[in-house]
């Protein structure tokens, strides 16, 4: 449609528009002249009556007066209470546009102002500042409060806004991707607190988009990346994430949700898992030398040929494919087992009791355990104050 044809529609709006108004109008001054008109006629009928009228002699007269009178007068102040109606309304559709009209310019403020800060935040991601090396010579290195602060602010867009929030769950990760690979054979470093920041940003997100990315499958992807003594505090949610192939080594995870996990062929030497819940993960061809799973919680876990070796105090095992397992060395201090493919023979056991437990039971189980402080509860104590 060209310019002249949308100048046309409009000038065709803007006159139906006056049109219309001008009939209200019109309409409405006709009304209250019939109104006029018929108390005219109602008085002028009962003029005769008044002149006539003789207290002493007719008492009815006085009725017939009083609501001739009421009469005229509602008939005379019917337009004006008619007119004031549409004054009325019309003030409160104005009202109305006007809000509209507000909470439209609020919207779009708002998103202006949230796309000027992702994109600023994208930028200081990357920022970069000059330095000077011990030799005198001016190098790059990472500008870490900048890249602080975006990451905080991208923070703050994902929380308030889902249409922003998965897009920038994916440039955090792809952040830690780049920036923080790990390739086999490598020792790498501690990671940096910009990767631990984003870490713990993603671990803290909306609980109401978690559900969200669930029911749409989105995956957090932290595929072959150095994640070295990474520290994950209580509360924090990665569920369904992909950890395969990735560094953890010395890694301390304290009550994290770590539900639907994948954790193929990481590396987990020294690493401590504690009140974490490990439901339905994967643990395919993992290293877990010297690793340490106290109180988490292992329901319907898929574990082939792992190798190391790991204490799991006080840990829960059912419902798993534990295949090859036993080669880990696990140490089972007060940990509960019911797996039919687990074989006993080939770990050290201190004790090993075995239950017959439904997932919501298991459920109760994992949180009696997160509360209880002591390292050495036996299961048959604490299974006996749980009400089944």
């Amino acid at each position: 449609m060209s310019k002249q044809d949308k100048n046309t529609g409009k000038n065709r709006n803007l006159t139906f528009t006056s049109v219309t108004k001008l009939l209200t109008k019109i309409a409405i001054a006709l009304m209250a002249l019939s109104l006029i008109v018929l108390a005219g006629y109602l008085v002028w009928k009962s003029y005769p009556i008044l002149l006539e009228f003789d207290v002493s002699k007719d008492a009815r007269h006085d009725e017939v007066i009083r609501n001739t009178l009421l009469t005229v007068a509602a008939l005379i102040g019917a337009p004006f209470l008619i007119w004031r109606a549409f004054l009325a309304d019309r003030q409160t559709k104005t009202a109305q546009e006007q809000t509209a009209i507000a909470q439209e310019k609020v919207s779009i403020d708002e998103q202006t102002h949230y796309t000027t800060l992702y994109i600023k935040s994208i930028e200081m991601l990357g920022a970069m500042r000059v330095v000077k090396d011990d030799k005198g010579e001016d190098v790059s290195e990472p500008a870490m409060e900048l890249r602080l602060g975006a990451i905080y602010a991208l923070e703050r867009i994902a929380r308030d806004s889902w249409k922003d929030h998965w897009p920038i769950m994916e440039v955090l990760t792809a952040y830690i991707r780049e920036n923080s690979p790990y390739k086999d054979g490598d020792e790498p470093k501690k990671i940096s607190n910009d990767i631990q920041a984003i870490m713990d940003v993603i671990g803290r997100r909306n609980e109401k988009w978690i559900k969200k990315e669930k029911t749409l499958k989105k995956k957090l992807n932290f595929w072959k990346c150095n994640l070295r003594q990474l520290s994950l505090d209580e509360d924090t949610n990665f569920t369904g994430a992909t950890f395969s192939s990735s560094y953890l080594v010395g890694s301390y995870f304290e009550g994290v949700d770590f539900t639907n996990c994948y954790f193929q062929i990481s590396k987990l030497k020294d690493a401590s898992f504690h009140k974490c819940d490990m439901t339905r993960s994967k643990f395919e061809g993992a290293r877990f030398n010297s690793t340490s799973f106290v109180k988490c919680k292992f329901y319907e876990i898929f574990c082939l040929f792992a190798k190391g070796d790991c204490d799991i105090t006080k840990s829960i095992f059912c419902g798993n494919e534990l295949i090859g397992f036993e080669k880990a060395q696990q140490y089972l201090n007060y940990s509960l087992i019911d797996d039919k493919n687990y074989d006993q023979r080939n770990s050290y056991n201190k004790i090993v009791d075995k239950y017959s437990l439904t997932e919501e039971q298991i459920n109760k189980l994992f949180l009696l355990l997160k509360e209880d402080d002591s390292d050495r509860t036996p299961w048959p104590r604490l299974l006996n104050e749980i009400d089944f």
